[in-house]
């Protein structure tokens, strides 16, 4: 027992030196999620603008003088009637010009939103000094044509877009919801346009596309760090709506397979199953996914070795409040079930910490792109730890098996935001901004909701997850110039970058270090392309300067990733 204490105090005294602000447990190169994200629809809606009442022959040789104006159906805006009416009163106007005004009217209904509302010229005796009479017809889809799409999706798409039918005065932006909607049921590729009617103001939305019921995904990079082998490749497999429910069923793996991969303790290993399913048909979905992961990492002779074990339960409710074809904007509640235990294996073998969390979370998430070009997004997560259900409190806690931070508990608050914006600024000359930052309100937090600054839109020249704190800011700029080559099946964008972030650690102990800045700046290439299946590589060489970690050499990082 006395032996024991004394190699505790002796590995806690190391560990101090390499955890967390420089860690890579098993739960710190773990992503929030695996649930495949949801891919933007084909193409918007297509109205055709051609659907105005037809002229009828001869009215170019028809002159009218008119003494009103009286619109009947929907009311239009006072200004509108007035623009309408300076067009067709006070002069002889050709029958023609009634029609034309007709059409405007119409366009001006659409720039509401009511794209589908038709103005109709009723026939009717037009003499010198008449009144036109003109009758508005509230837009409606009269039905939604599936057949070309393929029968495993074709009732869930119908189910999302049966709301439309027979909805007077329906709203594009009501159409575009629906159809961005229907465009998510997993493995599918949807186009849409709406058709005329059996009669005005009556529309058929037609939609067609490709599914493919089951997804895979390859992937390789040599972004972690020595210990965990360097090189990670990553396999995936999403089987879309094969219950015919418009759920994904998603299963991943990753880490290092040349290296004892299906042992007890293998060097670097991730899985991670899930299924995301819709609750209706207005954009509630239910994500539950489970992830095992396990990190043995190689350590030089004569240091002690860890091994770490990270599981994680996490149920989650996403809906959708805004959604366009230019704007998103999701709220998510959810709830963590994550433990985590490192063990030292060598030159002994026992436990040096535990953890037991359970976290409610409430966030949300923003994305929107410019009409000039470009695109910003956002997110917010509050997480609340919860001494419940099983979790293990500071109180818990002993000297021979502590939670994995001095200071840390069960309760605790943490809130982390990110933020970013890409735009145009010239001919192939782009900039590329990205933010994030956590703050524990005071708390040390353990490993697992750590706030980590060393991945790809931060400092990307250190091993990933290896800088983390309880608070701290990652701030990256790239200037990229972008090409597309192979009449527009190749993307190329060469970029420079810099970065720079800090991690601090609350409550450390005499062997921590409390603040822990670093910078990054290199350069690197994306290249992605989509000729029958997606693929994406990025190859980067840059340098960081790190507190605490002197002369910290350039690193030639590379990622590749490919789906189908």
């Amino acid at each position: 027992m006395l032996f024991r204490k004394e190699l505790l105090l002796g590995v806690a005294a190391f560990a101090a030196f390499t955890s967390p602000a420089f860690a890579q447990s098993a739960s710190q190169v773990v992503p929030d999620s695996y649930a495949p994200v949801a891919q933007q629809p084909g193409g918007p809606v297509v109205i055709p603008q051609d659907m105005p009442t037809q002229v009828p022959d001869g009215a170019e040789d028809l002159v009218v003088t008119l003494n009103g104006v009286r619109i009947e159906g929907a009311v239009a805006d006072p200004a509108a009637v007035a623009a309408l009416e300076s067009q067709l009163l006070g002069r002889p106007v050709k029958v023609a010009a009634i029609f034309e005004a007709a059409h405007e009217l119409e366009r001006y209904f659409a720039a509401n939103g009511e794209a589908l509302t038709r103005v109709v010229v009723p026939a009717q005796d037009l003499a010198d000094g008449a009144i036109l009479r003109l009758v508005v017809v509230q837009g409606q889809i009269e039905a939604v044509n599936t057949d070309a799409l393929p029968r495993a999706v074709r009732r869930k798409v119908a189910s999302y877009l049966a709301p439309l039918v027979g909805k007077p005065g329906v709203k594009i932006g009501q159409i575009e919801r629906k159809l961005l909607l229907a465009s998510d049921v997993p493995g599918l590729t949807m186009r849409s346009t709406l058709v005329p009617g059996s009669k005005p103001g009556m529309s058929v939305l037609a939609v067609e596309g490709d599914y493919r019921p089951l997804g895979v995904m390859l992937g390789f990079n040599n972004l972690q760090s020595d210990g965990l082998g360097r090189e990670a490749v990553s396999l995936g497999f999403d089987f879309n709506g094969n219950l015919g429910l418009g759920e994904t069923i998603y299963l991943r793996a990753s880490g290092d397979p040349s290296d004892g991969y299906f042992d007890k303790r293998p060097r670097n290993r991730v899985l991670a199953a899930g299924v995301v399913a819709p609750i209706g048909n207005d954009g509630l979905s239910l994500n539950i996914e489970g992830v095992d992961a396990r990190t043995a990492g190689n350590v030089p002779i004569n240091r002690p070795r860890f091994a770490s074990h990270f599981q994680r339960l996490s149920t989650r409710l996403s809906y959708p409040f805004v959604l366009s074809r230019t704007t998103r904007l999701t709220g998510t509640v959810a709830f963590d079930v994550a433990n985590e235990d490192i063990t030292l294996i060598e030159p002994a073998q026992f436990g040096v910490s535990r953890d037991r969390l359970r976290v409610a979370r409430l966030g949300g998430d923003f994305a929107t792109a410019f009409s000039g070009g470009g695109q910003m997004s956002a997110a917010m997560e509050l997480s609340q730890g919860l001494n419940i259900a099983g979790a293990r409190s500071a109180a818990d806690a002993t000297p021979t098996l502590p939670l994995s931070r001095a200071g840390a508990d069960a309760d605790f608050t943490a809130l982390n935001v990110s933020a970013g914006i890409d735009l145009p600024l010239a001919q192939h000359v782009a900039g590329r901004l990205r933010g994030s930052a956590q703050t524990s309100f005071g708390y040390a937090l353990v490993n697992s909701e750590s706030f980590g600054i060393a991945h790809g839109d931060a400092i990307s020249t250190l091993s990933q997850g290896l800088l983390q704190g309880d608070t701290g800011y990652a701030l990256r700029g790239e200037l990229q110039f972008p090409f597309t080559v192979a009449e527009g099946d190749l993307f190329l964008a060469p970029y420079v970058f810099g970065a720079n972030g800090r991690v601090l650690l609350k409550q450390p102990s005499a062997l921590e270090r409390r603040d822990t800045a670093a910078w990054a700046y290199g350069a690197g290439v994306r290249l992605a392309g989509n000729h029958g299946a997606r693929w994406g590589l990025n190859a980067e060489y840059g340098a960081a300067e790190v507190d605490g970690i002197p002369g910290a050499p350039g690193r030639f990082s590379l990622s590749f990733q490919l789906s189908y």
